[in-house]
């Protein structure tokens, strides 16, 4: 289980939920009795109650009992409005109010709802989205995901930005497969399109209040109404407090998991003419919540044995020594904590430990957002529409790694990302063709600095008769990525029942980036200064001459880059360059039989760009950037409303060929041996089917069923190191038939974050109490 399954199962209890929500119109007796009955229920779930306004009356969600039918969802899949049964794609749609239902109140939680969606957190608390296989385990701050996030389209470019795009909205759209001809290049797996509650002709207020296990709460609320005769306005706030879950084994009482999110946002709308329409968002989000701790399996110290490497042989020569060893020691030892024996936990996910020595252990990441829209109409056929963003984001994020209430091994991940999209875009249509046309700019600046705190970590290197304690790290990487494309896409219906869809864009990325890693200024934690300086000046002088290049004495300072280059072995920042183009394109046709099943065929290919990495490099292979991937998609698929829309069934099969899929791996380095880097997998491949149905039995009963399956793997040779350190030379035998060779070739084996199949079921039942008002009953279950 991972570490967000974790969480998620010490919350819901292995991914059953609750929730019992009841919403009102008015205030008064009836309200009253309403609050006595949810406190009765709440010993055993938790509740939603929808607070009603002093100034206004609160807006509540249509009473289905007596009219239970599948409502009818209104998506923007292809940039203008349709039914999402006359779409020829697969799409998993919900409106805000099922989503607050089920509890689904932020992007994580649509792992309850859309089949074929994973979300799992990298080291770095980088939230990574996969749908149907298709996704990318990377942390770092301007590494852009394959599953890419907007709201109201406006693209919300790095998974950090996304926390707060949950935020008081009409619905979601999660579009499955690759979406690069209307979305952008970065959506190989899809895209998640929220639609954000837009502002009212009257004036509306209301909210939601949510109280949770351990604590955790949840308000949320919104003003809506006039301001003038041409300008609209929606304010909506949210608030998030508590639900600390994770428990200290050394210190009883004290517990980790507190989240602490302020978010608000205001929309303005104003339409000076029939012809004009201007929308404004501006909205911001602090993230002050605590990270998750590790948790201690197991205590091993590793050594690398320099006979492995291609060096050694000099290297030995060189030093007559026999076993010269690059060597990490028992971190654990007296000179760090004299009287502290760290025990494993057990099979208890909320136990932990977790330093409080290293200042503030919560996170400081705040966000800005800014963006206008114009939509002028040039004729009653054709539309322009611009979009302009620009996003600014704070990052300082304390992670505890060590699992241990000792200060072993911690990280604080800071910095900021600066960027900018701005598209431009006609549209027109009439009854037998639609079409849209336009081009898009996008441009980021990043700053990443990873910095370990690595205490008790002893770097040994014999025969020089010298253990270097590491200390404080940082591994940085600045990056400028400029961003130009062109689409178009048209879509032509022959006849009511028959259409056909083709689009296409063209990309052009240019990243710059360069990696230092440094020890930073100042005694280390164990009271030394420029250890690590002297560790790698000393490597540097030694590997040059083990392998035949003149010996030069560099002299390697506090807040100097360390890591050394290839070949040459010299310590200095590293610089690269990624200038990739491509052509996405997408083709389909679409069948609606008289009685509304819709059948579909879909083609595509899709690009992901390239990652440039930043980890805690000793060598500089490690920094070499992964190349754009490449997804090409063949889907087949059937809509059908039935009896009356009473009933929904959706049919969807797929096959995927990957090409170049990034995934963070190990490499063999020559001196260093195994090492954290970014590489392309060169083939493999994702076959898959997804049914759901969903229906109305009974008056005020909804029943639904998703299902799906996946079947991946590597189709090609792609050489990777074992995951363990020391490797037994029977075991380097049986991987690769060297004992001496840790390496192993993952061809055959399955992607990450691709579960064979998932079942997701829900039941709903509502019914009408007090006048007005409506109760409604959920249990939503969650099977992988």
């Amino acid at each position: 289980m991972s570490d967000a399954s974790c969480k998620n199962a010490a919350l819901f209890g292995e991914g059953n939920l609750i929730r019992i929500k009841m919403t009102s119109a008015g205030g008064g007796l009836a309200n009253r009795l309403a609050r006595k009955l949810l406190t009765g229920l709440l010993a055993s779930a938790s509740f939603m109650a929808l607070a009603a306004s002093a100034l206004a009356q609160t807006t509540v969600e249509t009473v289905r009992s007596g009219d239970s039918k599948i409502s009818e969802i209104i998506v923007t899949a292809q940039k203008r409005e349709q039914s999402i049964n006359a779409v020829g794609m697969s799409i998993d749609a919900k409106s805000g109010d099922a989503l607050r239902d089920q509890g689904v109140t932020d992007i994580d939680g649509l792992v309850r709802i859309v089949p074929g969606f994973t979300y799992a957190q990298t080291p770095y608390a980088t939230p990574v989205y996969t749908l149907r296989g298709v996704g990318v385990y990377e942390s770092g701050f301007a590494s852009a995901p394959a599953v890419t996030v907007y709201v109201d389209e406006t693209p919300l470019k790095y998974p950090y930005f996304q926390k707060g795009a949950a935020l008081d909205i009409e619905r979601v759209e999660v579009l499955k497969g690759p979406q690069g001809t209307l979305f952008g290049q970065n959506s190989t797996g899809g895209a998640i399109n929220y639609i954000a509650a837009k502002p009212t002709d009257a004036f509306e207020a209301g909210g939601n209040i949510s109280v949770e296990r351990f604590g955790r709460t949840n308000i949320d609320g919104f003003v809506s109404g006039p301001l003038s005769k041409t300008l609209n306005a929606r304010l909506a706030v949210r608030a998030i407090q508590g639900g600390a879950w994770q428990k200290s084994v050394s210190r009883a009482g004290d517990e980790l998991g507190d989240e602490d999110f302020l978010q608000g946002r205001l929309l303005l709308e104003w339409r000076p003419t029939d012809d004009l329409a201007v929308n404004v968002n501006l909205n911001a989000f602090h993230d002050g919540s605590q990270a998750q701790a590790g948790q201690l399996k197991s205590i091993k110290p590793q050594t690398i044995d320099a006979r492995l490497s291609p060096v050694a042989g000099p290297f030995l020569a060189l030093t007559g020594t026999e076993i010269p060893e690059f060597r990490f020691l028992n971190a654990f030892n007296p000179t760090v904590a004299p009287d502290f024996i760290p025990a494993p936990i057990g099979d208890d996910n909320r136990l932990a430990d977790w330093p409080t020595d290293w200042g503030n252990i919560e996170r400081d990441n705040t966000f800005y957002q800014a963006s206008i829209r114009f939509d002028y109409d040039l004729s009653d056929d054709v539309t322009l529409t611009s979009i302009s963003s620009y996003n600014y984001m704070d990052l300082d994020n304390f992670l505890p790694f060590s699992g241990t209430a000792q200060p072993i091994l911690d990280v604080r991940a800071t910095g900021f990302l600066d960027v900018f999209n701005q598209e431009l875009r006609v549209a027109g249509g009439n009854a037998a063709v639609d079409w849209v046309a336009g081009a898009t700019y996008d441009y980021t600046r990043a700053d990443d600095n990873t910095s370990p705190r690595i205490v008790g970590l002893e770097l040994s290197l014999l025969p020089l008769d010298r253990i270097y304690q590491l200390g404080f790290l940082t591994s940085n990487v600045e990056q400028t990525v400029h961003t130009y494309s062109v689409f178009g896409n048209i879509e032509y219906r022959f006849t009511d029942q028959f259409a056909a869809h083709a689009g296409l864009r063209y990309s052009s990325t240019k990243r710059d980036a360069s990696n230092c890693v440094f020890e930073q200024p100042g005694p280390n934690p164990l009271g030394t200064t420029n250890e690590i300086g002297q560790g790698f000046s000393t490597l540097s002088f030694v590997l040059r001459d083990a392998v035949g290049l003149p010996p030069m004495p560099v002299a390697i300072n506090q807040g100097d880059c360390y890591n050394l280059s290839v070949g040459e072995f010299l310590p200095g920042r590293f610089f690269s360059e990624l200038d990739e183009d491509n052509l996405s394109w997408r083709a389909g046709i679409t069948y609606t039989f008289d009685n509304g099943v819709l059948i579909y065929a879909n083609n595509s290919r899709g690009f992901k760009e390239g990652v440039v990495s930043g980890p805690s490099a000793s060598s500089n292979v490690q920094f070499a950037p992964a190349k754009q991937e490449r997804l090409d998609a063949t889907e087949i698929g059937l809509k059908a409303p039935l009896f009356d829309r009473r009933a929904q069934i959706n049919l969807a099969g797929f096959w995927y060929d990957y090409k170049d899929k990034q995934v963070r791996t190990r490499i063999n380095d020559p001196f260093f041996q195994q090492l954290e880097a970014i590489r392309n997998v060169p083939e493999s491949r994702v076959l898959g089917f997804e049914a759901s149905i969903e229906t109305y039995p009974l008056e005020g009963l909804l029943l639904s069923l998703d299902a799906s399956y996946l079947d991946t793997e590597v189709t090609d040779a792609f050489l990777t190191v074992g995951q363990k350190v020391d490797f037994t030379p029977e075991e380097n035998l049986a991987a690769t038939g060297d004992p001496n060779d840790p390496t192993r070739d993952d061809q055959g084996s399955a992607l990450s974050f691709t579960p064979e199949v998932t079942l997701i079921g829900n039941v709903e039942y509502a019914w009408p109490v007090l006048g007005g008002r409506e109760v409604q009953i959920h249990h939503n279950v969650l099977s992988d």
